[in-house]
């Protein structure tokens, strides 16, 4: 495919009291060479000097302006996936305000996205950096040079969680990225990125760029909007319902298969407060039977619950499916045991006296059938 024209990328920098290290942000875009095709400060009424730390950027560098709200938004992420239509470049860097990104970033993911205009995502990784402890950690996708990778690769990237989806080391087609909205990505909360990125890429393919060219900023004395969010269990739990929506909705079903899907759920699961991971965990496995089941996969479903029961023994519902793969593999003496196991753990199980039911009309058929005719 013929390179294209260097693309128009806009960096939109959400805001709100964050003058302090705003003024950090905006440098680390304004001074990038090339130069972004523009840079929108969404600020939700500020009470400190943000406003100020914007419109001195503003009279340095044209292409930088100070959007403010009307009021206070409810829902800040919702806030700014309405105004993001206001952004005129092809492409969106969502920038953090207490976040960076390194010189070069904005030439180096302008030429992969001139180079493959089709993908859907640019990433490049990103350094995890503390306030008083500088440089934490990394997240690096791990291949050794520039690349596209669509269908299948990306589908393998994402099974084994090694995929960047950080928003702020992440250019994201602008088409793209309307799509989540309207796709009610905000319902993820913190997870809009790592959970709508990876489905673009999915969508549309990605192009990885493997140097660090960005940060992820944080306080050591107060704790992440994305932690803070965690500290609510009921929330959190609510959210992870919508992250599972989200991604068996039709749209996304189309274009993310199953192993995918269950790949991404996982990944949220685990970081969720160990009181629901204790309640979530045990259920997505069980998704994950029902749809190997679903799909025909039996004897996958098969050696995948014979790796579960052990860890989850008194889990009435797993038996039950056991029960129910031993029985659609004509195995009929291991189905009824299985069966028995959940309904003496939990009588209410509806699914082990279904199989066992069947288990009767099949016997009393077969039964039937072995008697001589007259």
């Amino acid at each position: 495919m013929a390179q294209q024209a260097f693309p128009k990328i806009s960096v939109v920098i959400p805001n709100y009291n964050h003058a302090d290290c705003l003024r950090a942000a905006l440098a680390s875009a304004c001074y990038q060479e090339p130069q972004p095709h523009e840079v929108l400060v969404f600020d939700d009424c500020s009470t400190d000097n943000s406003v100020a730390v914007v419109e001195a950027f503003a009279k340095r560098f044209a292409f930088v302006q100070c959007l403010r709200y009307p009021r206070k938004s409810i829902y800040w992420q919702k806030a700014w996936f309405d105004n993001v239509h206001l952004a005129s470049g092809e492409w969106v860097l969502a920038l953090s305000a207490d976040d960076l990104i390194y010189p070069g970033f904005i030439k180096a993911v302008g030429q992969m996205a001139s180079q493959y205009p089709q993908c859907g995502i640019v990433t490049a990784d990103v350094e995890i950096v503390s306030n008083k402890q500088g440089v934490m950690g990394l997240r690096r996708a791990r291949f050794g040079k520039p690349c596209f990778l669509e269908g299948e690769q990306i589908r393998n990237q994402l099974r084994q969680f090694r995929a960047s989806e950080c928003g702020s080391g992440t250019i994201i087609r602008k088409d793209a990225l309307l799509w989540l909205g309207k796709n009610n990505v905000t319902d993820m909360g913190p997870w809009c990125d790592s959970i709508g990125y990876p489905v673009v890429a999915m969508k549309h393919g990605a192009c990885y760029v493997p140097e660090v060219l960005g940060a992820v900023g944080f306080d050591d004395d107060k704790p992440t909007w994305s932690q803070k969010f965690m500290q609510d269990t009921p929330r959190a739990l609510e959210t992870f319902d919508h992250v599972a929506k989200f991604l068996r909705s039709r749209e996304v079903a189309a274009v993310v298969p199953v192993d995918v899907v269950l790949a991404l759920e996982y990944k949220i699961l685990v970081t969720l407060p160990p009181e629901c991971q204790t309640t979530l965990l045990p259920c997505l496995l069980r998704k994950h039977v029902q749809e190997l089941i679903s799909f025909g996969h039996v004897e996958h479903a098969d050696q995948f619950l014979r790796g579960l029961l052990p860890l989850f023994p008194h889990h009435a519902q797993m038996h039950a499916d056991w029960g129910l793969v031993q029985f659609r593999l004509g195995r009929i003496a291991d189905a009824e045991t299985a069966c028995r196991k959940a309904l003496e753990l939990d009588p209410s199980i509806t699914q082990a006296h279904a199989t066992l039911a069947q288990m009767q009309q099949q016997l009393g058929h077969a039964a039937l059938e072995s008697q001589p005719r007259l």
